[in-house]
């Protein structure tokens, strides 16, 4: 990503969160210090997801607000922006019907059907601190009792992030942010 911010002021920072987990599932496929290197690429995917959601809704939050928490972790960011919107915290299926005449939706198949995966704040919380937990040196004590890196725990903790940040990645929409001035009505969400 470049120093500069971009023309039209977003960064690329879906694209960034990909380019991080393609790095981190190549990694995986190795062993020792390439998994701590795989554990860092998932935190900086989920940091990047983390502030494209913000720089969705940076707009609508007054300039003091977006910037305290440019620097934050991703889970305060997102705890931030719950506050503002309680649907940025939950994943959301969208569907698009032709509504007739009386407003209600005409039956048959939906024009459009996609789901906006999206991470929660738990979620973000216990990842990108498990994730942390192998970026430390080890400590004088394991290293004395010659207590290696556990590869297989470190393995499966990264491959299950790998999922969920494989799921939001491939959404077919996101960054949905509703408004009052959209007629629409809402039917539920989608479960994590």
């Amino acid at each position: 990503m470049a120093d500069r911010a971009p023309q039209d002021g977003n960064f690329p920072f879906r694209e960034k969160a990909r380019e991080h987990l393609a790095t981190a599932e190549k990694l995986l496929c190795g062993q020792g210090q390439q998994l701590i290197y795989a554990c860092l690429e998932l935190r900086l995917a989920i940091e990047a997801i983390a502030y494209d959601t913000l720089q969705t809704y940076e707009k609508n939050l007054s300039r003091e607000v977006a910037d305290a928490y440019e620097h934050w972790q991703p889970s305060k960011i997102l705890q931030l922006l719950s506050t503002h919107d309680p649907l940025v915290n939950i994943s959301l299926r969208v569907q698009i019907r032709e509504a007739g005449e009386d407003g209600a939706p005409v039956g048959g198949d939906p024009m459009f059907d996609g789901i906006d995966r999206r991470l929660t704040v738990p979620w973000v919380e216990k990842a990108h601190r498990s994730l942390g937990s192998f970026l430390h040196q080890r400590t004088i004590s394991q290293l004395k009792k010659g207590k290696a890196i556990d590869e297989a725990k470190v393995r499966t903790e990264a491959s299950r992030i790998v999922i969920m940040i494989r799921e939001v990645l491939a959404s077919e929409v996101y960054g949905i942010k509703l408004s009052s001035e959209l007629s629409m009505s809402i039917c539920g969400s989608i479960s994590d």
